[in-house]
């Protein structure tokens, strides 16, 4: 409510002659508290969303409604897509990207408990042609970081588990990083930043909560203006803390030679995942084919070996469409992972370039057996999923 409306509301002389002042101070008043309640509204919105969520993932388990439908929904296998695997009580900016080790280790002996046989990617292809009963997970790894190596592979290893990595070569060749990634890695890092920016000028930032840096993370990645400009500024930001680019990519992700260290395990699979970790379905068609054809040709020429499989950056239906997996099947892959929630099915033998992955992580809702319970039994496979779940955008 602002001071106009208030002074509507009033009854008639109620501000007296101070009413031009103290209209004005009502105003200031006003302006001063809105984006406190603004960020009260929005903390309330996050919170209950939250709680929904967790709700949703009670009920759908409790109910028995995911063992119900896992008979009709479950499929004949399924994907898991992790990124970071850190030990639990790690300080993350984003918790959605990052699994704790025991939460790894618990997730996969409940799988194998379940019965899912653990299969590497390569696999796919004949098991959505055979008939047989026994169901499969196979088990990938985004980004490229160097937690995969150090506290991943071997809880992988613990469970005889294949696993598939998809770095992006960008990293690797320690010639760039992610602009999320580096707002992560470096607010992390710092109790305070400066970043002078060429349009919105000298940008402050004090970050000794971790509620303060995530802030800082959301207000430099949303600026408005050219990205690149931002990505530059804070570079040199990042630069002048004492972290260049180089020592973050160091400290935080694969080497060539940790990467071959991992791909000369049989186990372990190494697939593509751009050059530079772009959004595909935002560049130009030279763009795209090239961010998908060099990183392909980066890998093989640095591993000696073919790269047959895909992880498509951020994976959503708004971020790879028809070109991408066009691109993908012209350049010779044989399967393509998504960020589309399910499970996979014979038909997808049909569109190895569009499978579908559960995403899991330290997120609350998504960190708890019971979430992995009922994806795997087929929830997001069902109506539900369209009518419900989906808005809910659990």
């Amino acid at each position: 409510m602002g001071a106009a409306r208030l002074r509507e509301m009033a009854p008639a002389g109620a501000f007296g002659a101070a009413g031009p002042g103290l209209s004005l101070t009502l105003r200031i008043g006003f302006e001063f508290l809105r984006p406190l309640h603004e960020e009260s509204v929005k903390a309330m919105n996050d919170r209950t969303k939250a709680a929904l969520k967790e709700c949703a993932v009670q009920f759908v388990d409790k109910s028995g409604f995911s063992r119900l439908i896992k008979p009709f929904f479950a499929g004949c296998g399924a994907i898991l897509g992790f990124h970071r695997v850190l030990p639990e009580g790690t300080e993350v900016c984003t918790p959605g990207h990052v699994i704790g080790v025991n939460q790894l280790r618990a997730a996969l002996a409940f799988a194998r408990r379940s019965g899912w046989r653990f299969i590497a990617l390569d696999e796919i292809p004949d098991r959505l042609s055979s008939k047989s009963r026994e169901r499969f997970l196979a088990l990938t790894l985004d980004d490229g970081y160097l937690d995969n190596l150090v506290h991943g592979a071997p809880v992988f290893e613990e469970f005889d588990a294949p696993f598939a990595l998809f770095p992006y070569t960008n990293a690797l060749d320690r010639a760039g990083i992610d602009f999320w990634m580096l707002l992560q890695a470096l607010l992390l890092s710092v109790d305070s930043l400066q970043v002078d920016h060429p349009a919105h000028g000298r940008q402050v930032f004090e970050t000794r909560t971790m509620q303060s840096k995530r802030d800082a993370v959301e207000v430099l990645f949303h600026l408005s203006g050219p990205r690149e400009a931002t990505y530059q500024a804070v570079l040199a930001a990042s630069a002048r803390a004492g972290l260049p680019m180089e020592a973050i990519l160091d400290r935080d992700f694969l080497s060539w030679d940790q990467l071959r260290t991992l791909a000369a395990n049989p186990r372990v699979t190494i697939g593509v995942h751009t050059v530079s970790h772009a959004n595909l379905a935002a560049l130009s068609d030279e763009g795209c084919y090239r961010e998908i054809s060099e990183a392909k040709a980066r890998l093989e020429s640095r591993l000696g070996t073919r790269v047959r499989h895909i992880a498509y950056p951020f994976g959503s239906p708004s971020n790879c469409r028809k070109r991408e997996f066009d691109y993908a099947r012209e350049l010779g892959f044989v399967t393509g992972v998504t960020t589309t929630r399910g499970n996979v099915f014979p038909r997808h033998s049909e569109s190895l370039l569009t499978l579908p992955r559960h995403l899991i992580s330290g997120v609350k809702h998504s960190a708890d057996i019971k979430y992995l319970r009922m994806s795997l039994n087929g929830v997001w496979d069902t109506p539900l999923n369209n009518k419900i779940v989906r808005k809910m955008q659990i």
